[in-house]
């Protein structure tokens, strides 16, 4: 183990790299540490566990560990390698946003079979979501205004429930 002087002055302790294990990946980063905080990260989406675990740190201080994790994951080499492995991630589970829009249609489908619009207004919802469509947009372009669409869901249940 070896001792580190961070940035804010304090001492922090952590494992050397030749105590990693061997990682095999074809487009794995030169340093080490560094790749194993993006393989750690993607598996558990915890950005500081995947610091703890790459063995950057063992007695630092929470404010330190922060700003360490902070500077790391803003390293382009970093956010490109988890960026590459959460593609692998998603070729290896087939999740794409066209089979989840697909998935979100059937929810919908089902929603409305069982007579459930709160949960088809869900599904539409997250489609809006998953394409982007839900962000407001802004525009000072008067020949070119944003859609305005709007969505109605028929339930003929209601009238008969109040009728």
């Amino acid at each position: 183990q070896t001792n580190h002087l961070t940035r804010s002055g304090g001492f922090c302790r952590f494992r050397r790299a030749a105590e990693l294990p061997p990682l095999d990946t074809v487009g794995q980063l030169k340093n080490h540490r560094q790749e194993t905080l993006a393989q750690v990260f993607v598996a558990t989406g915890n950005k500081t566990e995947a610091y703890r675990q790459a063995g950057y740190s063992q007695n630092c201080s929470d404010r330190t560990i922060t700003g360490n994790v902070m500077r790391l994951f803003r390293t382009p080499q970093v956010l490109n390698r988890v960026a590459e492995l959460q593609a692998e991630q998603a070729k290896l589970h087939a999740v794409t946003v066209e089979s989840l829009t697909e998935q979100l249609r059937e929810d919908r489908q089902l929603a409305y079979s069982v007579k459930n619009p709160s949960a088809a207004v869900s599904a539409v919802m997250g489609m809006a979501r998953l394409h982007g469509l839900d962000k407001q947009v802004l525009s000072a372009d008067p020949i070119n205004p944003p859609s305005l669409i709007n969505i109605a869901i028929v339930d003929n249940t209601a009238k008969r429930l109040n009728g």
